[in-house]
């Protein structure tokens, strides 16, 4: 029974360390087009039209940094909070108040 254990835990080892290398196969090929993403020149690209007339892509005028891009998809990811306005603070509340005194002391 021991024996029995002892091999199903080497099975299992092989294919997580199986699955884990694949993982890695798959992430060099994503992290090659990441840098071919990351080492385009950030230039205007020009396109020619089918009448020889000269286009240009606005996208490539736009510089997207890493930062604003997971800013990006953080955004597309969050969720949507609505405020429905039910108990929250009023314009009046941040209006000078205005005290009435006491009557003077005699």
């Amino acid at each position: 029974d021991n024996n029995k254990l002892h091999s199903t835990k080497i099975y299992f080892a092989r294919l997580v360390e199986e699955r884990l290398t694949e993982e890695a196969v798959d992430d060099v090929t994503n992290s090659t087009s990441n840098v071919e993403e990351e080492t385009a020149l950030p230039v205007p690209q020009v396109k020619v039209g089918p009448d020889g007339q000269l286009i240009l892509d606005e996208m490539s005028l736009v510089i997207e940094t890493t930062g604003a891009k997971k800013s990006r998809e953080e955004l597309e990811n969050s969720s949507i909070v609505v405020d429905l306005g039910i108990g929250s603070t009023s314009y009046s509340a941040y209006s000078k108040k205005t005290y009435k005194k006491g009557k003077e002391w005699s």
